[in-house]
């Protein structure tokens, strides 16, 4: 007689090792409900299985269910019937340890889900109100614009009626210059035929003569310059002779250099060359740039310790240049990247329409030439014009 058998436990052992996640066991029970395998949480071999009752019920492959077992707890069940024999394979995991992975999974789907909504709202508010903040500052600059439009149309016809008012001017003065040269004429000829003594009173009389001429001179001077400036039409280019040109300008901002306590210099140099150009648009330019000077230096020193200075050299390979520095307040590193842009200005409202120094740059750019700046705040400021020498 030959017996056969098994290794008992060897195939316990087997058994109880299945373990899934903390609380997850294997046992077998036989379909009377004994334990063929010990049960890691309570139930020795051939002991009842008091929970059996759930699930010994006959079923083809692999069946899962939920149940609580006599204690009260849930369980995930997964059940099989052995094949060559009549013993139920379980397996069971608590029903919160079966489900923690899926919690866990399903926390962080909540979570990022949360966060990406979150984000996207974030980043839509950040968005639309960036939106709302660029068009509200370009409906301000839009409206900027066309107030500085409008002042700078203003400021043309101001120019124009200037040099109306200057042309009128010129004509009576014109009339004084005669009346004054033929009083002189009469006043010799009266001294001549001994009419007229040489007093005190005719010593006056004639040094209210000399000053009334220049007077009239300097007037003429004024107005000449006015309509110079306000003259319309197309270039005209011609030779310029910047020792006799620059001193003509110096003259013309003297006086309001004189009562802001402006110092003014000039450096020019002896063999400096002449240059082909409109004489109008370079004096609009070097006046653009005095005044922009005046405005700086005020900011800075007041009516005291201002110092302006205007110069020319030559420059080589047939090239001049031209400067005028001050010791103003000077320009932020940041506004010096936007100085020839239109309708720029760092001046308040109503005091500056932005198109000075980018109509400067045009005008000297048409001549050929090139602009440049250099600034620190609180030192000063000097621009600098670069133009050909006139060929000869």
């Amino acid at each position: 007689v030959i017996r056969a058998t098994i290794d008992t436990q060897v195939f316990n052992a087997l058994v109880q090792k299945v373990r899934i996640g903390k609380t997850g066991e294997a046992y077998l029970i036989g379909e009377n409900g004994l334990f063929q395998t010990p049960r890691r949480s309570g139930g020795d071999l051939m002991e009842k299985d008091k929970d059996s009752k759930d699930y010994l019920t006959r079923h083809e492959g692999i069946r899962t269910f939920i149940r609580k077992d006599s204690r009260g707890d849930e369980f995930l069940y997964a059940t099989t019937w052995l094949s060559e024999k009549n013993w139920l394979l379980v397996v069971r995991l608590e029903k919160h340890d079966a489900f923690s992975a899926l919690r866990s999974a399903s926390y962080a789907i909540v979570f990022v889900l949360i966060l990406g909504i979150s984000g996207i709202i974030g980043i839509s508010s950040y968005l639309s109100n960036r939106i709302v903040r660029r068009m509200t500052a370009s409906d301000a600059e839009q409206e900027r614009l066309g107030s500085q439009l409008v002042r700078a149309t203003r400021l043309a016809e101001l120019g124009e009626m200037a040099a109306g008012f200057a042309h009128e001017i010129n004509n009576p003065l014109q009339i004084i210059r005669s009346e004054q040269t033929l009083i002189e004429t009469i006043m010799d000829e009266m001294k001549g035929k001994g009419v007229l003594a040489a007093t005190d009173d005719t010593r006056e009389l004639e040094d209210s003569l000399s000053q009334i001429k220049l007077q009239v001179d300097r007037c003429a001077q004024i107005t000449q310059a006015i309509l110079k400036f306000g003259r319309k039409g197309e270039p005209v280019s011609q030779d310029i002779d910047l020792k006799k040109f620059i001193p003509e300008i110096m003259r013309m901002v003297a006086k309001k250099a004189s009562v802001h306590g402006i110092t003014l210099r000039e450096r020019l140099d002896d063999n400096v060359p002449t240059i082909h150009g409109d004489p109008g648009q370079l004096q609009q330019v070097l006046l653009n740039l005095f005044n922009n000077a005046f405005d700086a230096i005020l900011t800075r020193h007041g009516s005291a310790g201002g110092e302006l200075e205007i110069g020319a050299r030559p420059a080589g390979d047939g090239k001049l240049e031209i400067w005028v520095q001050d010791n103003g307040s000077g320009i932020s590193p940041d506004n010096l990247k936007k100085i020839f842009s239109p309708f720029f200005t760092t001046k308040p409202v109503g005091k500056g329409t932005g198109l000075g120094l980018s109509v400067c740059f045009g005008i000297v750019q048409n001549m050929g030439g090139a602009m440049e700046v250099e600034s620190e705040q609180g030192k000063g400021t000097k621009f600098t014009i670069t133009l050909s020498a006139a060929s000869r």
